[in-house]
């Protein structure tokens, strides 16, 4: 996005944030479940995650990401505990090291890897295991759950990219993906099982 665009966006953006992250400490609601569709086709593997959670606080992404991992490992889980636990600051938002220890205190496996590779997100695919990433959006770094992979061309289908409900899952091509990962190769594998 050129920087004309962002001057435009970003005032926009600062006032619907505001008002989110108002809605969100008056109501206490942090975040909202969507529907996710699992995808088929020729070379797709995805895990049948049916929904994600979108985050309505601007800084709450990490809380959201681990939110959806959780819930489709253990969908008995105690929101309220896990959004304590990662305790996402309001300027910086929330760290590997935040989302590794609060989903290890939920009983959740979770391996971080640095140089991780699209063989090495379809072997996790594979096995079942969700993997949480940060990727560079317009106003900063995002927190996102990759939940599936395509093969012929290369595509990863990723939960919480977009700004819309409802559009966050056509798959992005890996060269896309891998442009805006950050870092690249930083991943959390998680699972309820040792690997």
């Amino acid at each position: 996005m050129n920087d004309k665009w962002i001057s435009i966006i970003k005032p926009l953006a600062d006032i619907g944030a505001k008002v989110l992250n108002g809605f969100a400490l008056m109501t206490g609601i942090r975040a909202f479940q969507e529907p996710c569709f699992r995808p088929t086709g020729r070379g797709v593997r995805a895990l049948p995650i049916s929904f994600y959670y979108r985050q309505f606080e601007t800084h709450t992404c990490a809380f959201t990401a681990a939110l959806t991992v959780l819930w489709f490992f253990k969908p008995e889980a105690n929101s309220k505990r896990l959004y304590e636990l990662i305790d996402c600051d309001p300027e910086q938002g929330a760290s590997y090291l935040d989302i590794v220890t609060s989903l290890k205190a939920c009983g959740i496996v979770v391996k971080r890897w640095t140089r991780l590779t699209f063989a090495g997100i379809a072997g996790a695919i594979d096995e079942g295991c969700p993997i949480i990433a940060s990727v560079e959006a317009t106003f900063g770094d995002h927190w996102v759950v990759i939940y599936g992979y395509g093969r012929k061309p290369d595509r990863v289908f990723v939960l919480g990219l977009g700004l819309l409900p409802f559009r966050n899952r056509p798959p992005v091509p890996w060269s896309m993906f891998k442009s805006g990962w950050h870092p690249m190769g930083n991943g959390l594998i998680c699972s309820v099982k040792q690997r």
